[in-house]
């Protein structure tokens, strides 16, 4: 008998466009780790500014193709992220970088703001999402902490120190992203790659309670 994850990667297989959205995503995070970490050294928010601009019509495509398949919850998160992590983001990062090559004010609140209520947005939704695997509701939470501190950072409300926090918060949602874009690919061709039990149980209907 079919596991559950690979029946429903059945039933999404024509056309569904979640994993290469899921893989934009993962790859922006480790972007985003290895820039705040100064691995990428200098001129990084310009090179990661150009992939995200890059990536943006891959994305929002990916997300318009969800909303077509009816896919409400995932279409709208990727809609958003779509427009914050790599239209906004990729923006505001290229922008900046001439800017202060060419000494011109540009301020990086802005991308704060963004990136506080991109981050409030994913935890104020957790409770929709709460009957999700386990790796799933991670990468809502972990993301949502995340961005909420890179907000508040960006607003020099918080000091320099929580960058690392924020990066290696970011660092685990790629990792997690991986598994949540790898699960589905593989349950395209029936195989299973679990990605952990809910930490709540489905609400159970009427009719399946009158049944029993």
């Amino acid at each position: 008998m079919e596991t559950k994850n690979i029946v429903e990667a059945k039933q999404q297989a024509n056309g569904y466009s979640g994993p290469a959205i899921c893989f934009i995503f993962t790859v922006f995070c480790f972007l985003f780790w290895a820039n705040i970490l100064g691995i990428l050294g200098p001129g990084g928010n310009l090179a990661v500014g150009c992939v995200q601009l890059g990536a943006f019509g891959s994305y929002l495509a990916g997300a318009i193709i969800l909303y077509s398949k009816g896919l409400a919850f995932e279409a709208n998160v990727f809609m958003v992220f779509s427009a914050m992590f790599a239209g906004v983001g990729g923006l505001l990062n290229v922008v900046s970088a001439l800017a202060e090559a060419a000494e011109i004010p540009f301020s990086g609140g802005v991308g704060g703001i963004c990136w506080l209520f991109s981050g409030l947005f994913l935890l104020a939704i957790l409770p929709a999402n709460r009957t999700a695997p386990k790796v799933g509701f991670g990468v809502f939470l972990l993301a949502g902490i995340a961005l909420v501190l890179m907000g508040l950072w960006n607003l020099g409300i918080l000091g320099d120190a929580v960058g690392p926090v924020c990066a290696w918060l970011l660092f685990a949602v790629g990792i997690l992203g991986f598994l949540m874009t790898i699960s589905p690919m593989w349950g395209f061709a029936g195989m299973n790659l679990p990605l952990g039990k809910p930490f709540f149980k489905e609400p159970q209907s009427k009719t399946d309670a009158a049944s029993e």
